[in-house]
């Protein structure tokens, strides 16, 4: 009794935080923490609710219930992921995830349509028999593919929040509890299949998703977790002792440079070659470029190398060049790349830019 008591406080504890992250949270990210905690409530519930009531009222949803740490995984990496990738858009390639969870309840779905409703059709009732998971090999076969995907998807979460420098702490927490406890109850949902009525009842361990659902409630009040998804990233440069003046005299002396040498027109240049012929770091080249221009190396070149082929177009001395020749001439190391780069930054085509200017 008492456990049913903690599991049923557990269960409307998950509603309310469900509730709360609904309302209060915006994007991809709260609509994943809020699928996770639905997905943590509904399994709780699910053991509340006695089990001859559910048979008789609710068999779909009860069997379908098995096949629901198959969920767990993808929902958490999802959750972790567009935590860290706020812009992040939804992509319709991400049901590939939940394939897994479709199949063996479409497994459990025919099982309880053919078996209860249509039994003389032996043909699928044996090819459905052969596939459904329920005692023997095939049960701790089911067991063993419910935990590696458990453990795939949350050992990746682990990759996406490790290398951050910024973000929520509990994030790596929340993943390693749930791999844990969700182990847990993948374990516990077998014990009950093949025990029933023989074994104590393991619905006890159920209790590891309220706790979970408790520890989630305090990490979301006492921290704000909830307003920290998406994250916000730190600045990149925030331990950087570069001041102002320091980023306009690294620039001044970075022009000087590009436009006397013209090093961007080798195709190859680096970041490095440029630090190593400035005699300044590199790191506070790159922050001089990123903070001082807005732009990144790469932009930088391109910006330089445009110029340059604006120069040889506009020369009529140079008209037996072809586009792709002043393409090279310019530092650039595709035909395709000067085309898109040059349309973009000047609106019009390289070829198009020479006659318009020749024609003059």
């Amino acid at each position: 009794m008492i456990n049913i008591f903690f599991l049923l406080f557990g269960g409307l504890q998950g509603i309310l935080l469900s509730v709360l992250c609904w309302r209060k949270q915006k994007g991809l990210a709260g609509a994943f923490f809020t699928a996770f905690l639905l997905l943590a409530t509904l399994q709780i519930f699910l053991k509340v609710i006695g089990k001859t009531w559910l048979m008789d009222h609710l068999m779909g949803l009860y069997k379908i219930s098995y096949e629901l740490p198959f969920l767990f995984g993808p929902v958490l990496y999802l959750f972790i992921y567009t935590s860290y990738h706020p812009k992040q858009k939804w992509k319709y390639s991400w049901l590939v995830h939940f394939i897994p969870f479709l199949l063996f309840a479409l497994i459990r779905s025919l099982n309880i349509y053919y078996f209860h409703y249509h039994p003389h059709v032996n043909s699928w009732r044996t090819l459905i028999l052969a596939l459904h998971p329920v005692v023997g090999w095939k049960m701790w076969i089911h067991m063993g593919l419910q935990w590696a995907s458990l453990w795939y998807y949350g050992l990746s979460a682990t990759q996406i929040v490790k290398p951050q420098q910024y973000g929520p702490r509990w994030h790596l927490s929340l993943i390693w509890i749930v791999l844990l406890v969700e182990s847990l109850i993948i374990f516990a949902l077998k014990l009950m299949t093949l025990y029933y009525g023989h074994y104590p009842d393991p619905r006890w361990l159920f209790l590891s998703l309220s706790v979970l659902i408790y520890w989630l409630t305090y990490q979301v009040l006492s921290s704000s977790a909830i307003k920290l998804t998406p994250v916000a990233p730190a600045p990149k440069y925030k331990n950087s002792g570069l001041q102002n003046s320091e980023i306009d005299a690294v620039l001044k002396k970075l022009r000087h440079y590009m436009q006397e040498q013209k090093p961007f027109l080798n195709p190859d240049l680096t970041i490095d070659q440029i630090a190593l012929a400035l005699q300044i770091p590199k790191h506070h080249l790159s922050q001089a470029i990123n903070s001082g221009l807005k732009q990144n190396f790469s932009e930088l070149l391109n910006v330089y190398r445009i110029s340059e082929a604006k120069e040889l177009l506009r020369n009529p001395k140079q008209n037996h060049l072809t586009i792709a020749a002043i393409a090279f001439e310019a530092g650039f190391k595709s035909i395709s790349h000067f085309n898109n780069t040059f349309k973009k930054a000047v609106k019009t085509p390289p070829s198009t830019f020479r006659k318009n200017v020749q024609a003059k």
